[in-house]
């Protein structure tokens, strides 16, 4: 097995450790799950699965290089979970399959998505685990000189192959909240999750409404399912870090929420945009200071190449 399907498989083996103990995976993992499978769905009309040379070119990414997210793999899983369901998970992967576990540490939810201040942030702490497999051929012979598995978790020096990063979002109390997903999101595209006994994703309470009609939550799955497909992350409420995180994903970033020195306008106007000098359609932004109309899209990408988390008038600054 090469090292990318090695890499799948271990990360298919954390995600059903998660689910198996009721956790919620959420988040990048989700999204980036949605997007390679498009991507492999899109590549096999092209070629093949069963060609003698699939494999071959399968993996060479100068075929079809819009569609390279097929070898996409994530590096960090995000879950909710109770604090006595993570403990299992974590003896689980530690005991029953070897792997290698370390904390990180341990810090405030806040700190990790700042739109969590939102909620009740004090029944929840977030957990970071690191969880390293080793080297298959060191592990056959440490096992085969009877080395138990308590002390081989414990050797340094055996060959790291495979290493992912598990953010846990734990409930204090030991007890999931009655919406299976309260935690706020920075972008639609990660307004996903799944559970236990779960077919496919379903979207966020941020997103999706119980209120709404099965034809309407239809409609905002399929939005965010062409999103992710094309890579467009719509704001709901980021910062500049995570921003900056999908930005080098190769996502493009849309709707950045308006910082203190401008004003959303609803209506058009008959001046153009002073950035890229078109014509002005509905919801576009006016600067509070000199009264400058813009495009919200402009605004985004002059957002985006600001050193802080806010930008001045392009006019008077």
């Amino acid at each position: 097995m090469d090292h990318h399907n090695l890499i799948l498989e271990f990360n298919d083996l954390i995600c059903s450790s998660i689910l198996k103990h009721n956790g919620v995976i959420f988040g990048g993992y989700i999204r980036d799950h949605i997007l390679r499978n498009h991507c492999i769905s899109e590549f096999n009309k092209v070629f093949n699965p069963t060609c003698v040379d699939y494999d071959t070119t399968f993996s060479n990414l100068k075929i079809l290089p819009e569609l390279r997210d097929r070898m996409i793999v994530s590096n960090d899983i995000d879950c909710l979970i109770t604090k006595r369901r993570m403990n299992a998970i974590l003896n689980e992967l530690r005991y029953d399959h070897n792997l290698c576990i370390r904390k990180v540490f341990k810090r405030d939810p806040c700190k990790y998505i700042p739109s969590f201040n939102e909620i009740d942030s004090g029944n929840y702490c977030h957990y970071r685990y690191c969880i390293q497999s080793y080297n298959p051929n060191i592990l056959n012979q440490l096992k085969f000189l009877g080395i138990s598995n308590s002390v081989i978790n414990d050797i340094r020096y055996t060959k790291v192959i495979i290493k992912i990063t598990v953010d846990f979002i734990v409930c204090l109390d030991n007890k999931l909240p009655a919406d299976p997903f309260l935690v706020p999101i920075d972008f639609k595209c990660n307004g996903f999750y799944v559970k236990k006994t779960m077919e496919l994703p379903l979207l966020t309470s941020q997103i999706s409404s119980h209120s709404d009609c099965i034809s309407e939550n239809y409609k905002r799955l399929k939005s965010i399912y062409d999103n992710i497909y094309n890579k467009v992350a719509v704001c709901v409420s980021p910062d500049k870090v995570r921003i900056n995180k999908m930005v080098m994903k190769g996502y493009k970033i849309t709707q950045i929420p308006i910082c203190s020195p401008f004003t959303i306008i609803p209506d058009s106007h008959d001046d153009v945009c002073i950035i890229c000098l078109s014509d002005l359609a509905t919801n576009h932004i006016v600067t509070n200071c000199c009264k400058t109309h813009l495009h919200h899209s402009c605004y985004d990408e002059l957002y985006l190449s600001s050193i802080s988390n806010t930008i001045e008038c392009p006019i008077c600054k």
